[in-house]
């Protein structure tokens, strides 16, 4: 694991992101803390990285769905939208 300041990270992106690639994470540090981590993903596993950020989640989908089934959203079928024309 490869460790790197904020300057390095804004001076030598390009090397720090090829040592990413390799399959080594790259802990950026701010004043002398671990601040954020870079590391590679694969495509396939993008959704559930964003879904594993997203804690709320299911809380949302569950009172998305609750209000749906109370009638206090609109369906987006009905709603119309007004279009400016361009001249």
């Amino acid at each position: 694991m490869k460790f790197a300041t904020t300057r390095e990270l804004s001076s030598q992106t390009s090397r720090l992101l090829n040592t990413v690639n390799k399959k080594s994470p790259v802990v950026v540090t701010r004043h002398g803390k671990p601040s954020y981590l870079i590391t590679a993903i694969e495509v396939d596993d993008l959704e559930d990285i964003i879904l594993a950020q997203h804690l709320d989640l299911e809380k949302e989908w569950e009172r998305s769905n609750r209000e749906y089934r109370e009638g206090k959203t609109i369906p987006l079928s009905k709603i119309k939208i007004k279009r400016k024309r361009r001249g």
